[in-house]
């Protein structure tokens, strides 16, 4: 059995279907395309544009809930349970970071990712680091580029280590 490591859910999903398929990638982990505050990549042009305003997203009026994003992306990743290994969002921006996962384990999702808000802000992981143990070592899953940088990360790799499921 092959596993992807990970992926975002395109639409249509037949097309990651038959992309697995083609080579012969039995499940993957999926992430929503829903990123940041409601954004969603469906282009290059998406993805180049939303680099510049990633960092500040925590910032914008009216995002999108992540119970939302979460419940939309539960929905759509449900007929193919088999196939995909869907991962709840958190924002660690948002708050209430234990109901957001409690609504992350209701909606039967394999794990939590991608966890928004690491950038300058890791300490924030400790309560998720904390849940995750309490509940069997739920897996965590923390997109680690831009704009995550050096210190982010060795922080993240201390925090990690204190919790080694």
């Amino acid at each position: 059995m092959w596993i992807d490591g990970h992926v975002h859910l395109t639409r249509p999903v037949d097309r990651l279907l038959g992309e697995m398929e083609r080579c012969g990638i039995s499940r993957a982990v999926v992430c929503s395309a829903t990123v940041a505050r409601g954004e969603e990549i469906n282009t290059l042009e998406d993805a180049l544009a939303l680099r510049e305003t990633l960092s500040g997203a925590h910032l914008r009026e009216n995002p999108l809930s992540v119970l939302k994003i979460n419940e939309q992306f539960a929905e759509a990743i449900r007929p193919y349970g088999d196939r995909l290994l869907g991962m709840g969002k958190v924002d660690l921006f948002a708050g209430n970071l234990d109901q957001q996962l409690d609504d992350v384990v209701a909606l039967n999702f394999y794990g939590v990712g991608e966890i928004l808000g690491v950038h300058g802000n890791v300490q924030a992981m400790v309560p998720v680091l904390s849940y995750s143990q309490k509940h069997g070592n739920l897996p965590l899953f923390v997109h680690c580029d831009a704009p995550v940088d050096g210190n982010d990360l060795r922080t993240l790799i201390e925090l990690a280590a204190s919790y080694p499921g």
